[in-house]
């Protein structure tokens, strides 16, 4: 907090950079670095509290710094935690993206990572938890899995958002076989892009996630052991799915009985209810048809697709190419989507005509099965 005082008169210099001396706005971060909470929501109080320009030439001052930008990602994460929402916020998201999209590289993580990148991609994985260091070894096996992160290049041993790749014969339908099966795939043709978090707080709200999809298949077709490889989708959950079959339930029956049938009606409630995978075998045309619905037709305020997954694969240029029942049995699968999931597929010559149709238009791509299934009928 005293070193922002110290410096805030000279911040408001247009050429500030001429007159601040590296090493204070060093001692910023460790002033930072060892403070508490209490201490930290005061820094952002004094950090907001000077002029918008000088704060802004402050972030940009910290951007040069060793770990700078990680510390910037750091105090957003604080307003984040605190809940606040202050006119510093802006330009800190401003500053971290604009310096996050010139200084990431892609990295691959293996086996022998360094213990610290491992120990953090080990809880990363809130879609499909790593239960065990057996299973997260797993996730790295050079036969048919890949793991590759973005960091910036202050900091490149940090891991910023992760994705895993499994490596299988044909497009997977099922979680249960890549996160289950420990046989190696012998000769893979495709790229199942499966799980993808982000390990920062302070992104939130920051799309990395085009960036590490785009790059991570750049890696993979410029590897030689890969020449094979050469269909790249997603296997994504659908965490809205059941929640939004519970609203139709309470407010919507005669749209929902239309698709499920009179007949079978009672029987769909019990599974909705109970989550017990047994129940799925009479729901196998039904289900999807309604998972096209939630996809397809529901749609935001904006036009864009009411599901969070959809409307993030979509906008980074992926085609809606299959759905896919009985997807994932597990609880957590039957609980978000009654065990349905999505393989979202991205064609390299057509995802960039795809994200501009719909982020200007907002079309959905979908695959010729997809259209043939579910249109046109």
């Amino acid at each position: 907090m005293s070193v922002v005082k110290s410096l805030s008169e000279r911040l408001q210099l247009k050429h500030a950079e001429k007159v601040i001396a590296p090493a204070e706005i060093q001692a910023f971060q460790h002033e930072w670095a060892k403070a508490e909470m209490e201490t930290k929501l005061q820094i952002i109080e004094s950090l907001d509290s000077i002029p918008q320009d000088a704060s802004r030439r402050f972030l940009q001052l910290m951007t040069r710094q060793p770990n700078g930008v990680s510390t910037l990602i750091a105090i957003r994460s604080t307003l984040f935690k605190a809940k606040l929402s202050l006119p510093l916020a802006t330009g800190l998201t401003e500053t971290i993206t604009a310096n996050l999209d010139s200084g990431l590289q892609v990295q691959r993580m293996i086996k022998d990572s360094p213990r610290h990148i491992l120990d953090l991609f080990s809880s990363s994985d809130r879609v499909h938890p790593i239960a065990s260091e057996c299973r997260m070894i797993r996730r790295l096996e050079e036969a048919d899995r890949r793991v590759y992160y973005l960091a910036h290049f202050q900091n490149a041993a940090h891991p910023l958002i992760v994705v895993n790749v499994a490596l299988t014969k044909g497009i997977a339908s099922s979680i249960q076989k890549i996160m289950d099966d420990d046989e190696k795939e012998s000769a893979p043709d495709s790229a199942i892009f499966y799980s993808i978090s982000s390990l920062e707080p302070g992104l939130r709200g920051i799309d990395l996630g085009h960036r590490l999809i785009t790059s991570a298949t750049a890696e993979m077709q410029n590897d030689e052991e890969l020449k094979n490889v050469t269909q790249f989708s997603s296997l994504s959950p659908v965490p809205g799915f059941r929640r939004w079959i519970l609203k139709m339930i309470d407010s919507d029956q005669s749209a929902l009985v239309e698709i499920i049938g009179a007949e079978n009606y009672s029987d769909f409630r019990e599974l909705v209810a109970s989550l017990d995978p047994q129940l799925l075998p009479k729901f196998s045309d039904s289900l999807p048809k309604l998972l096209f619905k939630y996809l397809f037709s529901e749609r935001g305020p904006d036009n864009s697709a009411l599901c969070p997954v959809c409307n993030f694969h979509v906008r980074n240029g992926a085609e809606l190419w299959r759905l896919n029942f009985a997807a994932n049995t597990a609880h957590y699968g039957m609980s978000e989507s009654l065990s349905m999931m999505v393989n979202y597929r991205y064609y390299t010559d057509k995802m960039w005509q795809n994200s501009y149709d719909y982020q200007v238009q907002k079309i959905i791509p979908i695959s010729d099965s997809v259209r043939s299934i579910f249109l046109e009928k």
